[in-house]
Parts: C-alpha cells; structure tokens; sequence
C-alpha cells in the first residue's frame, strides 16, 4: 500500500524453450554471423557479411546456398535463416565446424 499510489505499468512475460535449430555451425559461429548481419543496419546482407566472408561475392555466394536474397537486411532473418548461413559460411571456407560444448 503507497500513498500516493505510484503510477507503474507491468508486464508479464512467458519464455518457452524449442528444439535447437539444426545445422553444423556452433554457437559462437552462429552469433558471429549475427553480429555482422546487425552491426550495419542499413547495409544489405551481401555487405554487410563481405568482412565475415573474405569479400562481397563470397557473401553473395554463402546467401545463395543458403537460399537467402543478398539485398535482405540482418533484421529480416530468422533463427534458421542465420543457422543455415552459418553453415553456408562455413563449407565455403573449408573450415570444419568445432563441436559445441555445453
């Protein structure tokens, strides 16, 4: 009870877990490729991934495989959209994905 009574709005909020997307990127690859999808708001993905890949044409080559347009903004990706990226990323550059720890 408090007089005068505060004027306070809330909220409740529900959080409800799924099943880890598929995909043979890690966690921290996955995040990576967040990172530099948003860092650039207003850059397409084909830029804005250019650094990540090596260059503009291999991030243009890495959103095709994935089945992503390379003029989509970082915003406009799903969870899997950026799981399948990761991956695409990743099979370009030869590197194998590390096992994720938990």
């Amino acid at each position: 009870m408090f007089w005068p009574e505060p004027n306070v709005d809330s909220g409740l909020v529900r959080i409800e877990r799924t099943q880890r997307p598929g995909g043979q990127s890690g966690r921290e690859q996955v995040f990576s490729v967040i990172d530099a999808a948003v860092a650039q708001r207003r850059k397409s993905l084909r830029g804005a991934l250019a650094g990540l890949a090596g260059s503009a044409a291999a991030s243009e080559y890495a959103l095709r495989e994935a089945g992503i347009d390379p003029r989509t903004r970082g915003e406009e990706l799903s969870i899997d959209d950026f799981v399948r990226l990761s991956d695409a990323l990743l099979a370009g550059t030869g590197e194998q994905p590390r096992p994720e720890s938990q």
